[in-house]
């Protein structure tokens, strides 16, 4: 496997959003149905979209972790606070800017202080 973007499915062996050519290689678009290169009908299949199941996985698994954090925070107005940062680390926090993650890191530090009373050391 390589770092960065890979090419190919590292379990099924399908290219990503593009047609590799198998015999000279040249990348082509997904539309294309022979290589622009040289012509040849052996291009890579396309790695489809995740299967709907594992959406539904995933739904179920953020019901999961919402009943555990209703289970552990006892009333609604401690709980919306911790909503919002369960929300905003879903949207994949590695992905945002910096500036947000400095927000984010910012809001989890109130929320240390306000709901369990941890003060931040300077």
């Amino acid at each position: 496997m390589s770092s960065g973007k890979p090419t190919f499915c590292p379990y099924c062996g399908r290219s990503y959003e593009v047609r590799i050519c198998k015999r000279c290689r040249h990348v082509s678009s997904q539309q294309v149905l022979f290589c622009q290169n040289c012509g040849s009908q052996e291009l890579s299949e396309i790695a489809g979209d995740a299967p709907f199941w594992f959406t539904i996985l995933k739904i179920l698994f953020w019901f999961f972790v919402l009943f555990l954090a209703v289970c552990f925070v006892g009333s609604f107005v401690s709980f919306l606070p911790f909503l919002i940062i369960i929300i905003l680390l879903s949207l994949s926090y590695h992905h945002l800017p910096e500036e947000v993650k400095k927000i984010i890191s910012m809001i989890i530090d109130f929320m240390k202080q306000r709901v369990l009373g941890i003060k931040k050391e300077n």
